[in-house]
């Protein structure tokens, strides 16, 4: 089950008007959801009855790439951003360990279809207002634990979508179900500011062109060479398409961002090509290294490179 974590790095704030003005809103939360979301057929319902319980162990406000977020636990889990206490994020820890240690369903009878709009109406129980266009993409059984619905969309902006290549950046909201027990999660990760123009001023054939210029000096780069070896060239074109992206700046030394350690502040509508490589050394035994594929981000109103990235 992937669920939102929050980095040990940053900073930390275990206690303080901050903390307590989260539970406080974690607890209003827990009151109005516990009753329509928690299971009733477990043999541990009667704690969902109860008034929230804190879990010592989390209730701090951390700092991340991710932005400032409370993390917020008892029978039902929170994740609230700061400075506002929005909610982001809520899970059943207790009900997802029940599941990884009982012998539950794990065929599914729902259709899609069906997934899909049980999904939605735990939106309108959770009665978030998603206040973005998102658009459906994928409807998944058994992907993230055996016995789970997962059920995806992605943010949108003007009819785009953001680049999914970091996870940590990816501009979703989920929703994830047993079919039988119920409600397991709900996810909304949308960090990211929108572009200030979507003009498109540059053609497909001009960013793939100026990309493939660039793909020998990203393996030029001292983050490439961390992670991967610097014996490969451009084979063809995987794919090229218009996303919005955050520029990490990989061929400038003197802006490179590589790891993160806050949220970004700024994208761009780009062209992300991304091309696929072919190994041009043969080790001893014949053995080869597997070729990655190397991003180029194209900034589709000005032709600028903004960034890159790699498999």
């Amino acid at each position: 089950m992937a669920l939102f974590v929050l980095a040990d790095e940053g900073t930390i704030i275990r206690e303080g008007p901050e903390v307590d003005r989260a539970i406080a809103v974690a607890k209003q939360w827990y009151a109005t959801l516990a009753p329509k979301l928690a299971p009733t057929d477990v043999p541990f319902a009667d704690i969902y009855r109860q008034p929230f319980r804190l879990d010592e162990e989390y209730h701090v406000i951390k700092t991340d790439e991710m932005g400032t977020r409370a993390d917020i636990r008892g029978q039902l889990c929170f994740i609230l951003e700061q400075p506002n206490n929005r909610l982001t994020t809520i899970w059943n820890d207790s009900l997802m360990r029940f599941l990884k240690t009982n012998n539950v369903q794990c065929i599914q009878s729902l259709t899609t279809n069906e997934a899909v709009e049980r999904a939605q109406n735990y939106l309108d129980i959770i009665g978030v207002k998603i206040p973005y266009p998102i658009r459906l993409r994928e409807v998944v059984f058994g992907y993230y634990a055996p016995y789970e619905w997962y059920v995806g969309w992605d943010r949108t902006f003007q009819g785009y979508r953001f680049d999914s290549f970091l996870t940590f950046l990816s501009q979703s909201v989920s929703v994830s179900f047993h079919e039988r027990y119920g409600f397991l999660g709900f996810y909304c990760y949308d960090v990211l500011p929108p572009p200030c123009t979507t003009d498109v001023k540059i053609s497909r054939e001009d960013a793939v062109a100026k990309g493939e210029k660039a793909v020998p000096l990203v393996m030029k780069t001292p983050f490439y060479r961390m992670c991967r070896l610097p014996d490969f060239k451009v084979r063809g074109i995987k794919k090229a398409e218009l996303l919005i992206a955050a520029p990490n700046w990989l061929l400038d030394p003197k802006r490179a961002v590589w790891m993160r350690d806050k949220p970004p502040e700024e994208t761009r509508l780009c062209w992300v090509v991304t091309y696929e490589t072919i190994g041009t050394k043969v080790y001893e035994g014949g053995l080869r290294s597997i070729p990655p594929d190397i991003l180029i981000y194209v900034d589709a109103a000005t032709g600028e490179i903004v960034g890159a990235n790699f498999t």
